[in-house]
């Protein structure tokens, strides 16, 4: 038997190369998503061993932050410092018996222009500025060009940003100072930071150290290097440090342990990535097993008479059933080889899609372990052993007198639906159903998530289930216009769509999966894109918005201004900004905000303050108790949630600790309804100068006169803010455009992945086609000899393919419809917003209609074939 099964797949190559089409895509998604795990923390690992090679023990603060700190890190420019390793802890080190050189780290916020005069950004923040050591062996980069920086005039640049804004040495570069002053300085050099995330992939700049203190505002460490004198191990080091009262309570670590952590941190971080992407993977691999159950449903059907010959030389039925699996078990070894290439080039693929998302990488060599070629041809062999399983069974049952006969058919039992169908589909779509409403009601967040979720899962079970119930009456449907106008060759591509529902449904489903993700993504997209911008419209309908680059501003979800108490220099709109914006004739309303942090009756909370100008214009709130005009020095303003939250009552009178105003007591007069990004706690603005002491605002709205063109308008809000290199001018269609870029850029990588979901179901219904075609030769050939041309006969297989793909996008684009609605529901209610779900109609019939011209793409090589077969030859075989 094992020699007869390879004689039968060699001589049948096509059916091979077929069968083996989606089992290759579905393993390569596996492997490439291993591929790029194994390749980013190999990558990171050997970047951190590299930046560690000259460490011999390192000194972290016990907030543990590690690398360089970066300019968010701690509390923004000119922030405050007591999270950060005293420079007497520097001096302190040095003096240690066996310290051949210690160099601490010292980074901040340092916005570079780029070559257009404007501040290089990344999103909304600024580049950072670190000091370089002169140690070269602790610097933790390394010198691509030029030299270190010797002179308070001298700079190096990253060599991304250097390449991107095409910096050349000895080239002079302005760098935003601590006062918003440009300072120049003359580039010697360019580094390359390698793994180290806290720079957020933006622009880096290298100082001398009295340099980086002065631009920064920052006056301490987030970590000190050592490196060992001879004949002093690391250990030995460590212990020494450890002992000194300048470092008592913070992390002294070996070099080695250093790069492990720090290795570790990031390899966290790739893992619970290449986990999502491992998600994707399972439902190309799900998709790839409905489609391989089918090819080998219907090669068994197409070998009765080849099975029921074996029977009657003696082949027994358990010879049968194993040279089945050993047929899929060929298949899916072969196939899974062929998908381990097609992975690293997904890996790469994914890879510079990555990059392009701003994720850099220190190495982009690919890592393909043995681990990761053995997982995946097991996965793959597994699986397509698996999807063969119940084929294998069928073939069992074929009767030996089925090899003296032209034709055999199933048993016309074999096509009833049952009642154990009709059981799991009650069931599982009740379920089904019932957790998604349950989810969509559910304000809890994460729970009314997972419910929808496992609502989908279950779901789908009824959804597989009921195919052959619904498939038929679907697929009739899409057939009436084309049988008013195509005639006969419709209205047989209909009959033959319909003419195995269990068939058409498993190969529907397939498609149906990837739809529903897509659909489900893009309702998700649209839906908080448009909530976000109905909720700046609704409450905050502002002409422009004026934000310092690092925080401030209003987003949907939460207040906007800087996290915590920035301190006296965190970046903020100047006061003389905004004095020179309320100058301008050309404006109605300039409403400056302040936003911070502080405690109400022991809770912590956000909030706000505004200029009195802002209620009623550009701040409307909905009011469940008081007006915001009652808000007077020594009062104070709550949303709903934090009203139940404090435990404080509408007139009474609650506990408030600010950094700067000690503890003070206020009474609550107005209570606003929570949601829709209004704030937690709304304060007076004299109050809050008073607990805070804020050095400019934290935004500032803006509306224009009535009858100022938006050209006019904008010139004098750029004019008025041109003195401030930090600051950025936003229009509301500018903001509103803004507000759902960030997930519309994730949503779409993932519909990208799932893509590869659906090019599989669109190989399997090319497949299916395929196989049925020769399936089917005979038929068509007495279709032919009765009159029906080679275009009708290809049409006819056109309109099949496209008729099953319709009803494969029309029935995801429903379940994703519906999944889309509850998660908004969710996501809504969990927010305690009113935001909308939205469904972008002309997206939608755009997949519907992509569906059906991928069905007629898929259909054009098994219509060809069949086109070309001789009629003679066909009814002969």
């Amino acid at each position: 038997m094992f020699r007869t099964t390879l004689a039968g797949l060699l001589a049948n190559k096509v059916r091979l190369l077929l069968s083996s089409v989606a089992i290759f895509l579905g393993v390569g998604f596996v492997a490439g998503t291993l591929v790029l795990s194994a390749s980013m923390q190999q990558s990171f690992m050997d970047s951190f061993a590299r930046d560690a090679k000259g460490v011999d023990a390192a000194v972290l603060t016990d907030q543990g932050a590690g690398g360089f700190g970066g300019p968010g890190g701690h509390g923004g420019q000119g922030g405050d410092n007591s999270d950060l390793l005293p420079i007497a802890a520097l001096d302190a080190i040095r003096a240690v018996p066996g310290v051949a050189a210690a160099e601490g780290r010292l980074s901040g916020s340092a916005p570079l222009l780029g070559a257009n005069g404007k501040v290089i950004t990344n999103g909304d923040r600024p580049g950072a500025g670190m000091a370089v050591a002169q140690d070269a062996a602790l610097r933790g980069f390394t010198l691509d060009s030029g030299r270190a920086p010797t002179a308070d005039s001298e700079v190096v640049v990253d060599q991304a940003t250097a390449t991107a804004q095409h910096f050349t040495l000895g080239q002079q570069v302005g760098v935003v100072d601590l006062n918003s002053t440009v300072e120049h300085f003359t580039v010697v050099g360019t580094i390359d930071t390698g793994s180290n995330k806290a720079f957020s992939n933006g622009s880096v700049v290298g100082f001398t150290t009295p340099v980086a203190e002065r631009i920064t505002g920052v006056t301490g460490y987030s970590q000190i290097n050592v490196r060992a004198a001879s004949g002093t191990s690391p250990a030995t080091l460590v212990s020494r440090i450890s002992a000194l009262s300048q470092v008592h309570g913070d992390q002294v670590l070996t070099g080695s342990a250093l790069a492990t952590q720090e290795a570790d941190k990031v390899v966290h971080f790739t893992s619970v990535f290449t986990d999502a992407l491992l998600i994707f993977a399972v439902v190309a691999l799900f998709v790839a097993s409905l489609v391989i159950y089918n090819t080998f449903t219907i090669l068994i059907a197409q070998r009765m008479r080849e099975l029921a010959l074996l029977r009657c030389v003696g082949a027994s039925r358990r010879q049968v059933f194993g040279s089945t699996l050993l047929e899929a078990a060929i298949v899916g070894l072969l196939a899974s080889l062929l998908g381990i290439v097609v992975g690293v080039l997904l890996a790469l693929g994914m890879m510079a899609v990555l990059s392009a998302f701003g994720a850099s990488f220190p190495s982009t060599s690919l890592v393909v372990t043995p681990q990761t070629a053995l997982a995946s041809m097991l996965v793959g062999t597994v699986v397509t052993v698996g999807s063969a399983l119940v084929p294998a069974l069928r073939s069992t049952r074929v009767p030996p007198v089925a090899a003296l006969g032209d034709q055999y058919e199933p048993p016309a039992e074999s096509r009833k639906v049952g009642w154990l169908r009709l059981a799991i589909i009650v069931v599982f779509g009740s379920a089904g159903l019932g957790l998604a409403v349950l989810g969509h009601g559910d304000s809890s967040g994460p729970d009314g998530l997972f419910k929808i979720v496992g609502g989908g899962c279950v779901l789908f079970v009824g959804v597989l289930a009921a195919g052959p119930l619904f498939v038929g009456p679907l697929t009739r449907v899409f057939g009436v216009i084309p049988s008013l106008f195509l005639g006969a060759p419709a209205k047989l591509a209909t009959a033959n769509a319909t003419r195995n529902p269990f068939r058409a449904a498993s190969t529907t489903a397939a498609l149906t999966i990837g739809v529903t993700l897509v659909t489900l993504f893009t309702i998700i997209s649209a839906s908080v894109t448009a909530s976000a911008a109905a909720t700046i419209t609704k409450h905050y309908p502002f002409d422009y918005q004026v934000a310092p680059l690092t925080g401030g501003g209003r987003g949907p979800g939460g207040d906007g201004g800087p996290v915590g108490h920035g301190g006296p220099n965190a970046r903020t709109v100047p006061q003389s900004v905004v004095a020179a914006l309320h100058a301008r004739p050309e404006l109605n309303v300039v409403a400056a905000e302040y936003a911070d942090s502080l405690t109400v009756n022991g809770h912590d909370a956000r909030v706000t303050a505004m200029d009195p100008d802002a209620y009623g214009t550009v701040f409307l709130p909905t009011l469940t108790s008081g007006s915001l005009a009652d808000l007077q020095p020594g009062t104070i303003g709550l949303d709903s949630a934090t009203l139940a939250r404090t435990g404080a009552q509408a007139g009474g009178t609650v506990t408030v600790q600010t950094p700067d105003g000690g503890t003070v007591n206020a009474k609550v007069v107005t209570v606003m309804t929570s949601g829709d990004a209004i704030p937690e706690v709304l304060m007076p603005v004299a109050d809050f100068q008073r607990d805070f002491r804020p050095s400019g605002a934290s935004s500032v709205s803006i509306t224009a006169k009535h009858g100022v063109s938006t050209d006019d308008s904008l010139a004098a809000v750029n004019a008025a803010t041109a003195s401030d290199a930090l600051l950025t001018v936003q229009s509301a269609t500018q903001y509103k455009a803004s507000l759902g870029g960030g997930i519309s850029s994730v949503l779409t990588f993932f519909s990208a992945l799932v893509g590869l979901a659906i090019l599989i179901a669109l190989f399997g219904i090319a497949n299916t086609l395929s196989l049925s075609v020769i399936e089917r030769t005979r038929e068509s050939a007495m279709l032919r000899a009765i009159g029906l041309g080679k275009g009708q006969l290809r049409g006819m297989l056109v309109l099949e393919a496209v008729q099953m793909s319709l009803v494969g996008a029309v029935v995801g684009v429903l379940l994703g419809g519906l999944f889309g609605w509850a998660i908004m529901g969710a996501f809504i209610k969990g927010s305690g917003g009113t935001g909308v779900t939205v469904y972008p109609a002309g997206q939608l019939v755009l997949y519907v209609v992509i569906a059906a011209v991928a069905g007629v793409v898929a259909s054009l090589l098994p219509a060809r074939r069949a086109a070309r077969t001789s009629i003679v030859s066909a009814l002969a075989g």
